[in-house]
């Protein structure tokens, strides 16, 4: 039951009192903490205000004031567009209506794989962007090519920071691969991502060369590709790990053995592998401290669970913590200027 605010207040302020949400019986924790965070989240109770599906829409609604893509006459796809909150907000920009006197009219053509209520001025349809012919029946949908790709999907969260990374990357990966195959020449593909090396090679795939950004540089293709894989086969390893070892599937001596032999020494090689990368390759170094910090991290984790001491499993999730900053500050560095 939430608990809310009674209206009576010390006087010392006009902030809003938080609401707390109580566990109810066989309510999981995690679904606690999230409705507790949507009731309190302002941009939730804004978009309720406003009309908006969901908190995404001012997402898209920044990002387009930002970068000026979704224009009046524009031609939209959104995929997985469900609940519906960035269809919403292209249909007012590219003025899909016809309210604008004197403007060009756009078009929104929203899919998802589940069915999605009308949105005015959208064209929703049910169907799989990973289908074979789906960019045939978009392009026949739309009369042509699109101007702008736009995706907003999530896989389902784990709970792993790292593995939630690479199933979003994923997501974008296939989402700009349809974007190639139906995007006009010079179109505009938006995705929403996590920071991490898989997002810095898709990155590094999708920007054209004439606008430089903040990437991997100019990183040989076979370390790039090596980069991805390896990452992702260290950070979904760590995730099997954990799991086997809180259900009681995995020892702790075999725990400790996969760490040592084969996550650290994975992590090291990764890191040597981008200290040996061209100087072109300007935030290579970065990523090698990347790679780094998360071997530390997994090394705290073997001295916690060898000793049973917490300050070591404190010290293994704030290496974890600022393995994440470092990526995500690595990624808003504009790349060097040259004279």
């Amino acid at each position: 039951m939430a608990k809310t605010p009674s209206g009576k207040t010390s006087g010392r302020g006009q902030r809003d009192l938080r609401v707390r949400v109580k566990t109810a019986k066989g309510r999981k924790l995690s679904s606690t903490l999230w409705l507790e965070r949507q009731l309190n989240d302002p941009y939730v109770q804004r978009a309720r205000k406003e009309g908006y599906r969901g908190r995404a829409a001012y997402k898209i609604l920044e990002l387009d004031d930002r970068y000026r893509f979704l224009v009046p006459g524009a031609r939209v796809v959104d995929l997985g567009c469900a609940p519906g909150g960035w269809c919403q907000i292209a249909v007012q920009r590219v003025n899909a209506l016809g309210e604008k006197p004197g403007k060009a009219v756009g078009r929104v053509l929203g899919v998802d794989l589940q069915e999605v209520e009308p949105i005015a001025g959208a064209e929703i349809h049910q169907l799989d962007f990973l289908a074979d012919d789906a960019d045939l029946k978009v392009k026949d949908w739309l009369g042509g090519k699109a101007d702008v790709v736009m995706s907003d999907m999530a896989a389902a969260a784990s709970g792993h920071k790292g593995t939630d990374h690479l199933r979003i990357v994923a997501l974008c990966e296939a989402a700009a691969e349809f974007a190639f195959d139906v995007l006009e020449e010079g179109g505009t593909f938006v995705a929403k991502g996590l920071a991490g090396l898989a997002t810095a090679v898709l990155w590094a795939t999708v920007t054209p060369p004439q606008r430089p950004a903040p990437t991997l540089g100019a990183l040989p293709e076979a370390l790039q590709q090596q980069v991805s894989e390896t990452e992702y086969r260290l950070v979904t390893r760590h995730h099997l790990v954990v799991d086997a070892l809180r259900s009681g599937q995995m020892t702790t001596q075999e725990g400790l053995r996969v760490i040592e032999t084969e996550l650290m020494p994975g992590w090291a090689a990764l890191a040597d592998a981008l200290d040996a990368a061209p100087a072109s390759a300007w935030q290579a170094p970065v990523f090698a401290r990347y790679a780094r910090t998360r071997r530390e991290a997994l090394q705290a984790l073997l001295m916690g669970m060898e000793t049973g001491d917490p300050r070591w499993l404190d010290l293994s999730n704030a290496l974890q913590t600022a393995a994440d900053t470092q990526i995500s500050q690595a990624l808003r560095v504009a790349p060097p200027t040259h004279d």
